[in-house]
């Protein structure tokens, strides 16, 4: 039975998210001027399709863009659309008019790191820290840009700047606890996961990276518990299953790990993974007809995939049916070369 936890740490892979980009508020019948002068930081999925509705009124009436706002304004709406390169165009256009708009570079740091050119978004908050060096949000997201670099000293030095403005910034502990994680400082990782859930108890993507530093440091019944905690906040974290499923097979706990391994199929029937490992579970337990059924399962699934075939020659060797072992054995060398 593999021992490795799936690690999910990684900065690109964990879902890091964004914070906000800058949006008017609601703007009525204001002008253009007052509109763009009201903005704030707001988590994109917070803006309604109301205030959508109303921000692109206002940018419909702009025929002839003149100002630096009118400029923001349809890059804003471009940003909005997922337009990227509209939306940068835009902002460029708004800086040539007005060299110190803080939030068109803001929102160009946001655009260029949706459209992975991040030293050119890191360039941006640069220049939005050297117009407002208080600009919380501009350093969280060059930390973001800076981790996806692979970055990761000046990713940390700018999420603890993060931290120095805003001590209970709970993302940014948790983003420092990933960065230690995957450097194995596993220690420094569950130390920012803990501070993390210390502000934040229901942050269930803490306790779940934390059970995952746990893992690799051995100490899989605390591991357990916090794969159980973030069960107990999102009753559908099938990877919470798998690993803790992971953790309780080290252990010996067999039918524990059972249990967990059926929840993770239950919840994702389609994953060849789940199949695989419950029939990992089996050939441990010496049961290796029970096995087989799962890795024809995994195969069903992905009839490419050589590890499939390399566990069914292993259950067969076990059972003395060295014909079909042999068969399987091939089966898994010629996929092994083919994907090479």
């Amino acid at each position: 039975m593999s021992k490795k936890f799936k690690n999910v740490l990684s900065i690109a892979g964990v879902l890091l998210i964004i914070v906000g980009i800058f949006m008017p508020t609601s703007c009525g019948n204001m002008g253009i001027t007052e509109l763009v002068g009201r903005i704030k930081i707001i988590q994109p999925h917070l803006i309604t399709e109301s205030d959508k509705e109303e921000v692109r009124t206002a940018e419909e009436k702009i025929t002839n863009p003149k100002t630096a706002n009118d400029y923001f304004l349809k890059g804003y709406i471009a940003q909005m659309d997922e337009n990227y390169e509209k939306a940068l165009e835009h902002y460029q256009k708004v800086i040539e008019l007005k060299p110190t708009f803080v939030e068109a570079y803001f929102n160009m740091g946001y655009a260029y790191t949706l459209t992975l050119k991040f030293d050119e978004a890191i360039q941006s908050f640069q220049k939005v820290i050297e117009l407002n060096p208080e600009f919380e949000e501009a350093y969280f997201n060059m930390g973001y840009a800076y981790a996806l670099s692979e970055k990761n000293d000046e990713a940390m030095q700018s999420f603890l700047k993060v931290i120095e403005l805003n001590p209970d910034r709970t993302d940014a502990y948790y983003y420092m606890g990933n960065i230690y994680s995957n450097q194995d400082k596993n220690d420094e990782a569950i130390e920012c996961y803990q501070k993390t859930i210390e502000i934040k108890p229901d942050f269930a993507d803490a306790y779940y990276n934390m059970g995952l530093t746990l893992g690799k440091k051995k100490k899989y019944d605390e591991a357990i518990q916090s794969f159980q905690k973030v069960i107990e906040l999102n009753p559908n974290h099938i990877s919470a299953y798998y690993n803790m499923g992971l953790a309780y097979g080290i252990l010996g706990k067999f039918d524990e790990m059972i249990q967990s391994c059926q929840k993770a199929i239950e919840l994702n029937p389609n994953d060849k993974m789940a199949y695989i490992n419950m029939g990992l579970i089996y050939n441990d337990i010496r049961k290796y007809n029970d096995a087989i059924q799962f890795f024809q399962k995994a195969i069903d699934l992905d009839p490419d995939f050589a590890f499939s075939y390399h566990c069914l020659w292993y259950s067969y060797t076990m059972l003395y049916d060295y014909a079909k072992a042999d068969e399987y054995i091939q089966k898994a060398r010629e996929l092994k070369e083919k994907n090479n």
